[in-house]
């Protein structure tokens, strides 16, 4: 069982992320969200001002160049975000980025509706470089602590580039890292919930080891900032976003089903040939069959690479083939679950 501590960290935690909305239909029973609906694919390689990214922050706290967006904190109190025009509902998600380092501070890459839906493609802790956190929250719930996962890579992400990206569809979600998946969570019998509203694609470097933040919210970020360390940078750089439904708005809220304005939701979910080759590219390929693969209802891969560079190789730590391997995962999650039975029930 988790821990009383690690759930109120946790808990802390997200709700620095959660942010809130001057229009939530979950919360105001009168409120009617009309998302601009992004209805296509869009590519912002960030070596300029982009068209489909909005900043709450100017030069120099964040730039455009030859290498991208690049985000800083300068001082105490400052939180540079970037984030979509449009709303997607259903589709992908994917870019480039190289970390912050700095113990404490945390660099993002999520998605978020106005009523709190959010899919956290990556965080990163400046003081733990091997590492990422993925994770997924529904309406605001934040009274389940079991949705994170972390992710350990041979890379540092404060050094180097690399590619992080999510698909989403009314089945399932899948995290993606260099192109390899990490882990898949799918909608059905999954008692946690399931993003459903549209969202926006959302980026933020921010300081979790804050000394006035809570000691949860610190020990979760890894620890006290040092700020001997400023400035803080992050990179961003190639996103891609596609919409897989169409129209002018997404409208939901006050008794309204959600629909999609002059427009079709998950309209596009039969993939043409260029979709199965990964249409946000290389980077993120096509979907994995659920049903080719014995699993419980999250999957989750570590992709190993060699320090130094080289040939990527991918470990698959519930791969579910070979029948050794089936066997074992299934007296696993036999274990698991009747752990959970005499603790939770008997």
């Amino acid at each position: 069982m988790m821990s009383k501590l690690r759930l109120f960290w946790i808990l802390s935690a997200a709700a620095l992320t959660v942010s809130s909305s001057p229009c939530n239909p979950t919360q105001d029973k009168s409120c009617v969200a009309q998302n601009d609906a992004l209805s296509t694919a869009v590519f912002e390689p960030l070596t300029k001002a982009p068209t489909h990214l909005l900043l709450n922050v100017a030069a120099p706290s964040i730039t455009f160049g030859a290498e991208g967006a690049k985000m800083r904190i300068f001082e105490r109190g400052e939180n540079s975000q970037l984030f979509s025009t449009s709303y997607i509902l259903y589709g992908r998600a994917e870019a480039q980025i190289r970390a912050s380092h700095g113990k404490g501070v945390i660099s993002s890459m999520y998605m978020q509706s106005d009523d709190l839906d959010e899919i956290d493609v990556a965080e990163f802790f400046g003081g733990e470089p091997h590492k990422f956190q993925t994770n997924y929250f529904v309406k605001g719930n934040i009274s389940n602590y079991d949705r994170d996962r972390y992710h350990n890579v041979y890379d540092d992400l404060t050094q180097e580039w690399h590619t992080f990206g999510v698909e989403w569809t009314p089945e399932a979600m899948f995290w993606y890292y260099n192109g390899q998946i990490v882990r898949r969570v799918r909608s059905a019998h999954n008692t946690q919930g399931f993003p459903s509203s549209p969202m926006q694609l959302k980026f933020s470097l921010w300081v979790g080891g804050e000394p006035k933040n809570h000691p949860g919210t610190i020990e979760w970020a890894g620890g006290e900032a040092d700020w001997k360390e400023l400035p803080y940078e992050m990179g961003i750089r190639n996103v891609r976003l596609v919409d897989y439904s169409s129209g002018e708005k997404y409208v939901y809220g006050s008794g309204q089903d959600l629909t999609a304005h002059r427009g079709q939701v998950f309209g596009k979910k039969k993939r043409d040939s260029s979709q199965e080759k990964g249409e946000v590219g290389n980077g993120i390929g096509s979907v994995v069959d659920d049903e080719k693969e014995e699993m419980c209802d999250d999957e989750r891969v570590l992709e190993k690479v060699p320090k130094g560079g080289g040939e990527k190789k991918t470990e698959e730590v519930f791969e579910g083939s070979g029948s050794r391997v089936q066997l074992g995962f299934r007296v696993l999650c036999v274990v698991l679950f009747m752990i959970y039975l005499f603790q939770n029930v008997l």
